[in-house]
């Protein structure tokens, strides 16, 4: 019934990286403690698919490693696994969901392959986890059926389905600002009617992936919810 954010976008040190595994790592521990002695709750706890992890959590990949950029694309996936396998064993362990945050633009194309890349790992078969699509990106239609059609031969492969939570996007003022001072087209949309109309769009395309992926929705618009 909740997922729990430890925030620190954008590290710039190993050090700082490596605490903020440290951190997520304890939370998960102490979570996992404390909500053990929980009553059981179908409504929040179970789906057609079976159980739903009662500890969920988010990370920022960004936090997790430095040069976490689309210029130094390599380096940056390769710190990020470094510390996330044992992260994420540790979770499957424990029986913790992870949700792959989206956070600026220009980590978007790094965090799929991220999520993907570790999805496969063959120690990582137990793991529940997700990944997050923002609906104000133009090409989140894209990287959404991308993200499906990974997902369904996951399943036909006997994988269980993976998560997907759709947001809006909260990093509009900075995305915009930063494409109008570079002189770029922006990589959003720019008004938030079309943000909604996409939203819904994708909201259909999540719903008819049912069994190939396990959704998520996040709004604040009375109209989506209804």
């Amino acid at each position: 019934g909740f997922v729990v954010d430890q925030l620190g976008e954008k590290t710039v040190t190993e050090a700082e990286a490596d605490r903020y595994a440290s951190r997520v790592t304890r939370l998960v521990e102490v979570l996992v403690r404390q909500s053990g002695g929980w009553a059981p709750d179908d409504h929040l706890e179970r789906d057609d698919h079976g159980t739903l992890p009662r500890v969920q959590v988010s990370i920022k990949p960004t936090a997790l490693a430095t040069h976490y950029g689309p210029l130094t694309r390599a380096d940056g996936l390769a710190s990020a696994k470094g510390r996330l396998l044992p992260l994420l064993q540790a979770c499957a362990a424990r029986g913790a969901l992870v949700w792959f945050d989206m956070e600026h633009f220009d980590a978007k194309d790094l965090t799929l392959q991220l999520f993907r890349d570790l999805m496969d790992e063959p120690a990582l078969a137990t793991l529940q986890a997700g990944c997050v699509i923002q609906a104000y990106a133009r090409d989140s239609r894209e990287d959404l059926a991308d993200l499906c059609a990974w997902a369904a031969r996951r399943v036909r492969a006997g994988r269980p389905p993976v998560g997907v939570r759709l947001v809006k996007g909260a990093y509009w003022d900075a995305e915009t600002i930063q494409a109008a001072a570079a002189g770029w087209p922006s990589p959003l949309y720019e008004h938030k009617a079309e943000t909604d109309a996409n939203y819904e769009r994708l909201t259909a395309m999540l719903l008819s992936e049912h069994g190939t992926v396990r959704a998520a929705f996040a709004s604040h618009n009375l109209r989506s919810l209804a």
